[in-house]
């Protein structure tokens, strides 16, 4: 059994790329693999003031939701879902503020292999629209040696608030994802 982590980023209900990660957990699920959340949209998370505090101390010194709790949801896990609608043609901007306040994890040792994986969903039809938070992702991803970037799921198309659960074959490619985990 595995320990799937899910990040999602979008502040809308129902939104797109929240359905296609609630398939991928499904599937995760469904093959015996522990799945949490965080979303990113509940959490009061400041900006990384570059202070270095947490180079010497192990930990943020800020005093918000994006605490310790959430660093070791990320230690512990084994594979990361992230999961981001695509605005102007990158991650949303509370997706890039989360990978800017894990910096704390640059300080842990022993930290286990895990495999990460996107999940872009966006207005534009074209499947280069997402290659700039596909590069966000690869970013962050390359900063760790522990972490590996194994692919995403791109759903196109998607103008409607949950309009992915009309696209079976984005479901189908979400739940399949879990299942393979």
């Amino acid at each position: 059994m595995k320990k799937v982590l899910i990040i999602t980023s979008s502040f809308r209900n129902d939104s797109n790329s929240n359905i296609l990660a609630e398939e991928v957990a499904k599937g995760a699920a469904n093959k015996g693999h522990e799945v949490s959340f965080i979303n990113l949209s509940n959490m009061k998370m400041n900006y990384c003031h570059g202070c270095q505090a947490c180079e010497k101390l192990g930990k943020c010194i800020q005093k918000d939701d994006m605490n310790e709790d959430v660093i070791l949801k990320i230690i512990e896990s084994d594979v990361i879902i992230l999961a981001t609608p695509i605005y102007f043609y990158e991650m949303a901007g509370q997706m890039k503020t989360f990978f800017d306040r894990t910096v704390p994890l640059f300080y842990k040792s022993n930290v286990k292999p895990k495999d990460v994986y996107g999940i872009f969903t966006c207005q534009d039809s074209d499947t280069h629209a997402v290659e700039a938070a596909i590069n966000g992702i690869k970013g962050w991803v390359i900063c760790f040696p522990y972490m590996t970037y194994k692919g995403e799921i791109r759903g196109l198309s998607l103008d409607k608030k949950g309009e992915s659960r009309l696209h079976k074959d984005y479901l189908d490619s979400s739940y399949k994802l879990g299942e393979s985990l």
